[in-house]
């Protein structure tokens, strides 16, 4: 099934996380998917538009957006594929880090690790559930931005993401319009996901290419293009 799936990584700064993000893709996850890493920092431009931009050109049924401060474990993808094959789920993430997975879930993944311990997390993972496993929820909260999958139809029934918000909360914005929209959002805790929390915005601000402030980076207009010219 992983030839579905089209995977895309937004770079900006943190060049050793996205290192180990790429180890993991490549390391555990079936071969088949595509993978694009997109360096936004000479444009900086908005989240939601890359994303936009890259969803409108991908000509594959499912869509990944990872952030480059991530490690992926093993399955991952084979579980958000299949979560996705339920009609009622309009996205899927893995059990990561994220403060609302502990709501469910006693937390699995820790907040600090090395890409050489996440073999050890994942079969922890798939042995404490069995296959099939999968939170079913109408909470806007749990779809984590930082391993967002979905199907291009979702995207195209709620007209693409919300260029209004450009970076934080843009994750919320979509899964609670699929919520509206009658959809369910999936949490798989077989497939898990570290998330190491503000790696690139931390570096940005020492740049001084992250406003702090607005929570946001300093982002440059977004031109008129589709996807190949940007």
């Amino acid at each position: 099934m992983s030839r579905n799936l089209d995977i895309l990584m937004v770079a900006y700064h943190a060049r050793t996380q996205l290192s180990d993000a790429l180890a993991s893709v490549a390391l555990w996850a079936r071969p088949g998917y595509r993978l694009t890493v997109y360096e936004n920092g000479p444009g900086n431009y908005p989240l939601t538009w890359v994303w936009n931009r890259f969803v409108e050109g991908s000509g594959r049924r499912v869509v990944a957006l990872c952030n480059p401060d991530i490690i992926l474990g093993e399955g991952w993808d084979e579980e958000v594929l299949a979560a996705l094959e339920d009609p009622s789920v309009g996205v899927a993430s893995p059990l990561c880090n994220h403060p609302p997975h502990a709501e469910v879930y006693d937390p699995i993944v820790p907040d600090e690790m090395a890409l050489s311990e996440m073999p050890d997390l994942a079969r922890k993972a798939r042995e404490a559930f069995p296959p099939g496993t999968r939170h079913l929820t109408q909470d806007h909260r749990m779809a984590t931005g930082a391993c967002y999958v979905l199907r291009r139809e979702t995207w195209e029934r709620l007209g693409g993401f919300n260029e209004s918000v450009p970076f934080a909360g843009n994750d919320y914005d979509f899964s609670a319009r699929a919520v509206a929209g009658g959809m369910k959002l999936a949490v798989c805790p077989r497939a898990v996901c570290h998330h190491r929390w503000n790696s690139c915005s931390k570096e940005g601000a020492a740049r001084g290419t992250f406003n702090v402030e607005a929570n946001q980076p300093h982002f440059g207009p977004a031109p008129l293009a589709p996807w190949r010219e940007i």
